[in-house]
């Protein structure tokens, strides 16, 4: 870094806790690495003791690979050789995520998580599914991490949050009338997603509000249009996105005075603790810089 040297050669190391791994990791991206050699790890006996060579090499011939993915996993944090990481994703949730007419994932959260894998040269791989799905994914093992998921002590899963992921904006939208005050829209119903972490939140902030709940943005729409709601609160950018690409975004109106921030947390199994700290360890990696340049994309 001084400018000293050109390059150097040395062991890439796995611990990316250790403070000087995780210089390595922000200054030597894993796309400038070059590979000079693996290297082959065995077991060595003195030679006048050859005869227990034959029973070592037994008794590790004897070791499924699926026993060696689960040892790989508990310290490793990961299954090294053989998926990486798998990402359980939800579907339908642009800008953040979603799958593309390409047919491949795409959105905030995942480009996100490919900037990670390109600072820790962790391999992953995505597993879309709908919000409750993706969740089912992590607890019955079928993928190892959570995409992002808007985690409070209202919403709790059960699993671990291993980082502090994002943070949206929530705010009221309202149909053919744009609202000045709080008072206009309390005593009014009101739309929700069931799974809002703001719940309580909104109920202080306006008492006397009545309270829908919806599955859908195109359900929140069509209650909105039908007169059964005054307006609907849901994340500000994901509202947006939608209503411009289903070419509605003239019919609504934004309420800035009704405004929540939702959390966004990684969640993996509680048992997966080496893996929790090195996804956080690897999420540190990433600039404001560089998170402002994704933010602006999408």
């Amino acid at each position: 870094m001084g400018g000293e040297l050109y390059a150097f050669a040395t062991i890439q190391g796995y611990n990316q806790g250790v403070p000087i791994n995780l210089e390595l990791a922000n200054n030597f991206y894993i796309s400038s690495r070059i590979l000079i050699k693996e290297i082959e790890l065995a077991p060595a006996v003195a030679k006048q003791s050859q005869t227990w060579l034959a029973k070592f090499n037994q008794g590790f011939n004897q070791i499924p690979d699926s026993h060696i993915d689960e040892v790989e996993k508990r310290w490793f944090g990961y299954r090294r050789e053989s998926n990486g990481l798998l990402i359980a994703m939800q579907m339908n949730v642009e800008p953040f995520v979603d799958i593309g007419l390409d047919g491949l994932p795409h959105g905030l959260y995942v480009d996100l998580w490919r900037l990670w894998s390109e600072k820790t040269g962790i391999s992953i791989d995505f597993i879309p599914s709908d919000m409750n799905g993706s969740i089912k994914l992590i607890k019955d093992g079928h993928a190892d991490v959570h995409i992002g998921y808007p985690e409070s002590e209202e919403i709790n899963t059960g699993l671990n949050r291993a980082n502090h992921f994002y943070s949206v904006k929530s705010r009221f939208f309202s149909y053919n009338k744009e609202i000045k005050e709080l008072s206009e829209i309390d005593g009014k119903r009101i739309g929700l997603f069931a799974t809002s972490p703001y719940i309580i939140e909104l109920r202080k902030l306006l008492p006397k509000a009545q309270i829908r709940y919806y599955d859908s943005m195109e359900q929140l729409i069509k209650a909105s249009r039908d007169g059964d709601i005054a307006g609907f609160v849901a994340s500000s950018a994901y509202t947006s996105h939608y209503l411009l690409h289903h070419k509605s975004w003239s019919e609504f109106y934004q309420f800035n005075k009704v405004d929540f921030n939702t959390q966004i947390y990684n969640l993996t199994k509680v048992e997966d603790a080496e893996l929790a700290e090195r996804i956080a360890n690897g999420f540190k990696l990433i600039s404001d810089f560089e998170m402002a340049k994704l933010e602006q994309k999408w």
